[in-house]
């Protein structure tokens, strides 16, 4: 090709993936890596394992693109029949290609397995293609390079992270256009809608040629989304988002709540936790993130106690029969009225706070958002509490 892709179009073939029995995550992982490197994708497109949808996917695309990229459909059995309907796309001969066959061979007798005949289907590659040698499994990948370029991966997710890491990536760096490096920067918000959030977020970046938005609602959050190139001032820009929506900004970049708390605590400190709100959520968190957490050994006690409606100042209660040394203690408790409160003990010190729920047609009748909103807000407000108290320690 004389001049590098603007865009690029990403078909995902297989039956599991079109009928939702599994979660299409090599599209997102490849279109990142295009997006780092400057590249946009322009369409996800998933097809099930059919002859006609395939090559109609690929005529499509071929229209609309000149760098395609599918995965799928390389191992050995009968349902595995990619690389003959792209050779047949392609007007090329399949050819055999005996280094791979090598590979496959090595491979069993390191592992000790069988090999059987249908196997060997795997080395067949369109004449002309280049083939990439797969470093964690048995089917390479392969490309056809021309007026429109194809790349063609093996399905599983590790196989085509360690071929892009061990070809593929330096084989399209040539390819790729010329274009301003690009940084996304992340903000996790709370308490405005994401309507209200987009405008001010707009208004920030208003007349910035190398800044591109993005907003993602997920219960209770919304994410703020901004990337930007080279060519921009991202410290200016950064900062006036910044000051366009700091007050509802409770996370940034990769910060997870719950293991935020959780890793701020020494090691050896035990965390008992009574929850009277959000009827179980708060301790599946705490739960997942202490799985992350293999160096935490200290005990964590979790007692869910939802019961409907309630005193929010039940909390208060619970924190002044309970007290135990050297524990880190957080109580929710309510709701009453949309109210709901929240106690910390910690060091022989005790806060307590009364919060509101920001759907207002919830306060009587709280829907799965609101108990999550809690469970955030709870976990957010008890590790800011610790901070402060370290940071007046310090």
């Amino acid at each position: 090709m004389s001049d590098p892709p603007v865009s690029a179009i990403l078909i995902a073939i297989g039956t599991e993936l079109s009928s939702g029995q599994v979660i299409n995550s090599n599209s997102a992982w490849i279109a990142g890596q295009l997006s780092a490197a400057g590249l946009d994708t322009l369409l996800h497109w998933t097809v099930p394992d059919d002859r006609a949808l395939i090559r109609q996917a690929l005529d499509r695309a071929a229209a609309e693109t000149e760098l395609i990229f599918l995965t799928g459909g390389l191992g050995p059995t009968s349902d595995d029949f990619t690389r003959d309907l792209v050779a047949e796309w392609a007007a090329q001969p399949l050819e055999f290609n005996p280094s791979s066959w090598e590979r496959i061979e090595a491979r069993a007798a390191a592992y000790g397995f069988k090999l059987v005949e249908s196997q060997k289907q795997q080395c067949w590659f369109p004449a002309g293609a280049e083939i990439f040698p797969n470093p964690v499994g048995t089917a390479d990948a392969f490309a056809l390079f021309g007026e429109t370029t194809l790349v063609v991966l093996p399905g599983p997710p590790h196989e085509i992270k360690a071929l892009w890491q061990s070809a593929v990536a330096a084989r399209l760096q040539p390819m790729l256009p010329a274009l301003p490096t690009r940084s996304l920067h992340r903000w996790q918000c709370l308490g405005i809608p994401e309507g209200s959030l987009g405008e001010l977020v707009d208004a920030a970046v208003a007349g910035e040629a190398g800044a591109l938005t993005g907003f993602r609602a997920h219960a209770p959050y919304i994410e703020v989304k901004l990337w930007l190139d080279s060519r921009s001032d991202a410290d200016a820009i950064r900062s006036r988002v910044e000051a366009a929506i700091g007050q509802w900004v409770v996370l940034r970049g990769d910060e997870d709540a719950a293991l935020r708390l959780l890793a701020s605590l020494p090691a050896e400190t035990p965390i008992e936790i009574d929850d009277a709100v959000t009827g179980g959520l708060l301790a599946t968190r705490l739960r997942e993130a202490l799985a992350q957490l293999p160096a935490r050994q200290a005990p964590l006690s979790l007692h869910s106690s939802w019961q409907g409606p309630s005193d929010p100042k039940q909390a208060m209660t619970w924190l002044a029969e309970a007290e135990t040394p050297e524990t880190l203690q957080l109580a929710i408790g309510g709701f009453e009225s949309g109210q709901w409160g929240l106690g910390l003990r910690s060091d022989g010190q005790l806060r307590f706070e009364l919060f509101e729920l920001p759907y207002a047609a919830e306060r009587e009748a709280p829907s799965e958002r609101s108990l999550r909103y809690v469970c955030e807000m709870a976990l957010i407000t008890a590790w800011k509490w610790l901070h402060e108290t370290t940071q007046i320690n310090e």
